[in-house]
């Protein structure tokens, strides 16, 4: 298996809270409940953001994944609920790890 960086970022639309609806609200915590499957089948090692409000420019999101290929690791986040919402933007890269104390 090798390392691919999933990468996510706001669309402009989302950027303003204030244009959120309450759909789009349970869509984010589908999208929490979908990494965290990952997580649990083994295949997502971390996921995370930056410390910033939406709207910021640093504001990103990256989960760390195991897959066979790039194309598998972009099958595997291709159904992430907020991306198909729209609401985020995502990317899926291959990653080097030279460092990794992460067990398995």
């Amino acid at each position: 298996m090798a390392w691919f960086l999933y990468h996510l970022t706001l669309t402009e639309s989302s950027e303003d809270p204030a244009n959120w609806t309450h759909e789009d609200e349970a869509t984010i915590s589908r999208h929490a409940e979908f990494l965290d499957a990952l997580g649990r089948d083994g295949r997502l090692v971390f996921a995370g953001r930056t410390d910033f409000a939406p709207g910021h420019p640093d504001l990103f999101g990256i989960a760390l994944i195991r897959a066979d290929s790039l194309g598998e690791a972009e099958e595997l986040m291709a159904p992430d609920p907020v991306v198909v919402a729209g609401i985020q933007s995502a990317r899926v890269l291959p990653f080097t790890l030279p460092i990794d104390h992460f067990a398995g």
